[in-house]
């Protein structure tokens, strides 16, 4: 078997940004006053959109925190803290080098933070414009919706895709497209938790670090 597409989440995977960004949405839901820490945002939460977050946190506390978050801060407040913080996920410039099948990016957050995020770390030019959000479709992870709208997109059957995911929500989309997904586990968010969820999930493997990623999709490969 030979991968026809490999297809990248962009937070956590490609760029180390889900502290930075899940740092901003837990800051303002303290705001508005739903206290959470960081940890706490990033162990509930991450790689759900917002609008997945706000209804459940409305449910539980009986506040309408949907009408109380501003969705504009907060994009404001993560492009301010990707500008100045961002960095690449250690290693994906080495692993995206080495790689030969075509690729695309598929991402629950928009286009234009994404776009900004790969070029912030100097990788946007493997993508151009590959690059698909949840936005674009109708229901966002961890339906599969995202991953067979890029296949649709760069004319590859879903079996014949690889998919590159950091989160339990991102592993079980992948699984729903009938995709192959490895789960890296690298990133700066985490935690033996964390990666623990992710195993139950059920990814075809997960690995730590992301220059033995070429290795990899080779050896697995082979192996089929």
């Amino acid at each position: 078997m030979s991968f026809d597409l490999i297809i990248w989440d962009c937070d956590g995977c490609l760029v180390d940004s889900e502290v930075l960004a899940c740092g901003v949405v837990a800051q303002q839901l303290t705001e508005i006053g739903y206290p959470i820490t960081l940890e706490s945002y990033i162990a509930r939460f991450a790689g759900h959109t917002m609008d997945f977050v706000l209804p459940v946190i409305s449910e539980e506390t009986g506040k309408d925190f949907v009408s109380l978050f501003s969705y504009k801060k907060k994009d404001a407040a993560c492009f301010d803290a990707f500008a100045e913080s961002l960095q690449p996920t250690r290693g994906v410039k080495e692993a995206l080098s080495l790689l030969k099948q075509p690729m695309c990016v598929a991402s629950g957050s928009g286009i234009e933070r994404n776009v900004m995020a790969l070029k912030k770390c100097e990788i946007l030019s493997f993508f151009e414009e590959r690059i698909f959000s949840s936005w674009q479709v109708k229901n966002p992870k961890p339906a599969p919706d995202v991953f067979l709208y890029a296949a649709e997109q760069m004319n590859v059957s879903p079996d014949q895709c690889l998919v590159i995911e950091d989160s339990v929500v991102g592993i079980t989309a992948a699984k729903a497209a009938g995709m192959t997904v490895f789960g890296y586990m690298g990133g700066s968010h985490v935690s033996p938790a964390w990666r623990e969820r992710a195993e139950k999930a059920g990814p075809h493997l997960l690995f730590d670090d992301m220059q033995e990623l070429p290795e990899l999709v080779t050896r697995f490969k082979l192996a089929l």
